[in-house]
Formats: C-alpha cells, sequence, structure tokens
C-alpha cells in the first residue's frame, strides 16, 4: 500500500544533532532578518523587487511549517525509546519552540507589510516599524 504524501515522515534519533542546530540557532537568525525588514519598512523609500520579498514571505511561511514538523519530531522522539541524554535534549529543545513560533509570526507580519510596499511602490501610512 503506498505511503500518504501528506502524511508526516518521522527520522531516526540520529537526525537530533541537525534538528538541535535549526533550533537553537533560529532565534538569532529570526531576530536579524526581523531587524532588517523592519529597517527596510522604517525607510519609506526602501523598496526591494517583488520576487524578491515574495521568495523572502514563503521562506518565513515554510520556516513555520518546519518548526510545526521539528515539533512533531521531537514529540515523538519523546515517546520512543531514547536514552536519558537524548531525552533531556529533546525536552530542552521543546521548550525553545514556543520562543521561536512568535518570531516566525512577526517575520511573516512583517514581510507581508514589505509585500505590499513592494506590490503597490508605496509605504503604508497606517503603521512606522519600530526598531
Amino acid at each position: 500500500m503506498p505511503r500518504d504524501p501528506a502524511a508526516p515522515t518521522f527520522q531516526a534519533i540520529s537526525a537530533l544533532p541537525e534538528i538541535r542546530d535549526l533550533i537553537e540557532n533560529a532565534p538569532d537568525v529570526l531576530k536579524a532578518d526581523i531587524s532588517r525588514i523592519k529597517k527596510l519598512l522604517a525607510d519609506p523609500a526602501a523598496t526591494l523587487p517583488p520576487p524578491i520579498v515574495a521568495f523572502t514571505l514563503q521562506e518565513a511561511k515554510d520556516a513555520l511549517d518546519l518548526l510545526q514538523t521539528h515539533a512533531r519530531q521531537l514529540a515523538r522522539w519523546r515517546k520512543e525509546p531514547i536514552s536519558t541524554a537524548e531525552r533531556a535534549e529533546v525536552i530542552r529543545l521543546e521548550a525553545i519552540i514556543p520562543e521561536i513560533r512568535p518570531l516566525i509570526q512577526r517575520l511573516i507580519a512583517l514581510a507581508t507589510e514589505l509585500d505590499k510596499r513592494a506590490t503597490t511602490g508605496t509605504a503604508s501610512p497606517r503603521k512606522r516599524w519600530r526598531h
């Protein structure tokens, strides 16, 4: 019977170091991206080509999907028979996820505003982004 392509694919615990690196680095990377977009939005004359902005927005949305995938993976590992050290690491990483989600959502909101500017060619008069 073929596998449902929409069903999540789970990885072996050997993927923990890769997922750990992604989750640990995510807050700093997201904060830097947010800062860059806020600087662009603060300058009414700053514009980017629509394809670049659309790519940025899609990347932010994909990051939210990836975070959800990693959260499901960590939850699954927590239920499996893994070593005490691996379990402690999984629990530690699960505790970081709630910090990452609002950063991604903020990035999506800012990228959406930047996308509006790229498509209309004008800055939004309703809100000035703070630094």
